[in-house]
């Protein structure tokens, strides 16, 4: 909560002190924002694990275990979450990273006049 406050707190300053033109003020909302969320997917994440998977608690079973057949915690084999985890993070590291580096260019969309003469019969007047 202290790094969304931390964030909105910068923002706010920057809209009313600064104009609009506090580039730092802006990387402080910016840097909130991205804390609050790695914040909240963490305890989503953790949360998950506790009260859903039963993953990290060796004295429960792992609720994955019907999917595995099998379980780390009493014999010795890999755990099937895990090998999911090695195949869908790598597949969601280049999604991302494919997101950041693509060019983004603007668009224009320029309809005729005669589409819109079409369509105008089905707007309410």
């Amino acid at each position: 909560m202290a790094s969304f406050v931390l964030g909105e707190g910068a923002c706010a300053a920057n809209y009313l002190v600064a104009d609009n033109a506090g580039l730092w003020l802006e990387f402080l909302h910016g840097a909130g924002m991205v804390g609050t969320y790695a914040l909240v997917f963490g305890s989503l994440f953790v949360f998950s694990d506790e009260h859903i998977l039963h993953y990290s608690d060796s004295g429960r079973r792992c609720n994955m275990q019907r999917l595995c057949r099998q379980c780390w915690k009493n014999e010795t084999v890999d755990c099937g979450l895990f090998r999911i985890g090695l195949i869908v993070l790598p597949m969601l590291v280049v999604m991302i990273w494919a997101f950041l580096v693509v060019y983004r260019r603007s668009y224009s969309l320029k309809i005729p006049a005669s589409v819109v003469r079409f369509t105008n019969w089905m707007l309410p007047s």
